[in-house]
């Protein structure tokens, strides 16, 4: 997670009324940041998840835990207020899936920070100044963790268009009409997208 581009976003969410303290949010494919992240952002019901054994639900006290699969979670739908993941769909073998799904048990929307594919960062991959497999997460689990849906197979580091994300989207829920938003900072290519659910 790029903490504080993802902090500072957040607070610009809040201030213009799209969120606040009082909405309930799940986290997927989350770890200690996002209680952290939701701890410092005042929020109080907050579903912390992911599919790591090793992690212990009083870790995200007062936060609740769930372990949960981003690709099949199990909750109703519009179980939460808004769905939330940061640095997480690129881990899973279906991206799309997880994106889907996180929008499904969101009632009001869901806010999504992930790597953006542009010409820059193909030109970075081309030049080899930025991996296209995240072998670094892996290692640093002891070669055990980190990888794909958590496994020991470092994942593909897959990056997204504003064009896909919305294509995903819509694909999936076809009816109605939704607003998308998009954040950028200087620590590209990392970017946030906001989608909200009109019904």
């Amino acid at each position: 997670m790029r903490y504080e581009f993802v902090k500072n976003t957040m607070r610009k969410l809040m201030r213009s009324n799209f969120l606040a303290p009082s909405h309930s949010v799940l986290c997927v494919a989350a770890s200690a940041s996002e209680a952290t992240l939701f701890k410092e952002l005042g929020f109080a019901t907050v579903t912390i998840s992911n599919m790591d054994e090793r992690m212990m639900g009083d870790s995200f006290a007062p936060f609740d835990w769930s372990f949960q699969d981003a690709m099949k979670l199990s909750f109703p739908d519009n179980s939460f207020d808004y769905g939330f993941v940061s640095d997480g769909l690129h881990h899973c073998d279906s991206p799309h899936r997880a994106l889907v799904e996180l929008f499904r048990v969101a009632r009001n929307g869901i806010i999504v920070f992930e790597s953006r594919d542009s010409l820059t960062m193909k030109l970075a991959e081309f030049l080899s100044l930025t991996p296209r497999y995240e072998i670094e997460a892996v290692a640093g689990n002891e070669f055990k963790y980190g990888g794909v849906n958590n496994t020991d197979v470092p994942n593909f580091i897959y990056r997204w268009t504003e064009s896909e994300f919305e294509k995903t989207i819509r694909s999936y829920c076809p009816y109605g009409d939704m607003n998308f938003n998009y954040f950028y900072g200087l620590n590209l290519p990392y970017a946030m997208a906001k989608v909200k659910k009109i019904h």
